[in-house]
């Protein structure tokens, strides 16, 4: 019976509005008919506020956000832009006339409205456009890793195949996805173009309204530990997001480094958070606090693979080659990924240093 409350505002919204316009075309005969001017204004006015509530109903009824509002009673605590626009027309028009072509509007609206699409994934999306070479390669498409198939798919000439990748992404929301997204905002289409633009916008203001939260939680209770961790989370977050331009990221970076001082300073013990500075330090081109910070980091706990992994990276970077070798004795912490990886680092190590790895 979820559908019960919807059909009764659909009855009760039809019935109100032919009952609206009824009386309002009797308050339009009365005025032709020159009858005294309060007998019109006052059936004008009441039919127009039948017709109205009647709009409104029908209105709110088949509007999806309207749903959960509309089993509270029968009427939603919101109004929509028609019942606004169909009460003033309908007051300050002709009697008759304002109802008759609202009405008809809004007729024409429901007759011809786009059909809204349930949100789908990436692979329910290429499946319901009938492309099933590709839908079986993005199956299991699900995260930012598997960049080929998304790759494979934007070379489609369809723009619909494109703007189901774009929404996706923006569903990621990560770094390598706005990565894509902002190539997307010189694609040819200007469709994919719009969207990519959109959802890059959107994927900012949320962040910005998350730092804001954050910020205002910490500034309500400022000696709360876990509130600050999570605004310096945040901070890092949307400076390496890629959504940002560089004095913004620059700004963001220095906020999450000012904060993780702070924190490892008051808790010199928690390895997690020395990882996350050091992880700000290599972003803020700050290599050498970074890895000094990691080596000291894999003293405590030899066998972290996480501050092993972001060492090892920042070391390539910094082309420190004698700590790649010095892991690359013995990675035996390190995933089968991680190892294929450090070994293909260690496969262009200058011949000069290769020696040092055998003796």
């Amino acid at each position: 019976m979820r559908n019960g409350p919807s059909i009764a505002r659909k009855l009760g919204g039809v019935w109100l509005t032919l009952l609206g316009l009824a009386g309002d075309g009797i308050a339009c005969y009365l005025i032709v008919t020159q009858q005294p001017a309060i007998l019109d204004l006052l059936a004008h006015a009441s039919s127009v506020g039948i017709w109205t509530l009647g709009i409104h109903l029908l209105a709110s009824s088949t509007s999806p956000a309207s749903s959960e509002p509309a089993r509270r009673g029968i009427i939603a605590p919101s109004l929509s832009g028609w019942t606004v626009a169909s009460a003033l027309l309908g007051l300050f028009l002709f009697p008759g006339i304002g109802t008759a072509s609202v009405s008809f509007a809004f007729l024409c609206s429901y007759l011809f409205r786009r059909r809204r699409l349930p949100h789908l994934t990436l692979s329910e999306t290429l499946a319901s456009m009938k492309m099933p070479a590709v839908n079986m390669r993005a199956a299991g498409l699900e995260h930012a890793s598997q960049v080929l198939p998304i790759v494979d798919i934007l070379r489609q000439e369809k723009t619909e195949y494109r703007r189901a990748v774009v929404r996706t992404l923006g569903d990621q929301g990560d770094r390598e996805s706005v990565k894509t997204l902002r190539r997307l905002l010189s694609d040819t289409n200007p469709d994919v173009r719009s969207d990519a633009s959109v959802i890059l916008t959107r994927l900012e203001n949320e962040y910005q309204q998350r730092i804001l939260n954050a910020s205002q939680r910490v500034e309500h209770d400022p000696h709360d530990t876990t509130k600050r961790l999570q605004l310096a989370r945040l901070y890092f977050q949307v400076a390496d997001s890629g959504l940002l331009d560089q004095v913004s990221n620059r700004y963001y970076l220095a906020k999450a480094c000012e904060m993780y001082q702070r924190e490892t300073a008051a808790q010199p013990g928690r390895i997690d958070l020395l990882i996350d500075l050091a992880r700000v330090y290599s972003h803020l081109d700050r290599p050498r606090d970074a890895i000094k910070l990691l080596l000291f980091v894999l003293q405590q706990e030899s066998d972290n693979p996480t501050a092993m992994l972001l060492l090892l990276e920042v070391a390539f970077a910094e082309q420190e080659w004698g700590i790649l070798l010095s892991v690359a004795q013995d990675a035996r912490m390190l995933d089968v990924e991680q190892n294929e990886l450090l070994r293909w680092w260690t496969e262009i190590i200058p011949p000069t240093w290769k020696g040092v790895l055998h003796g």
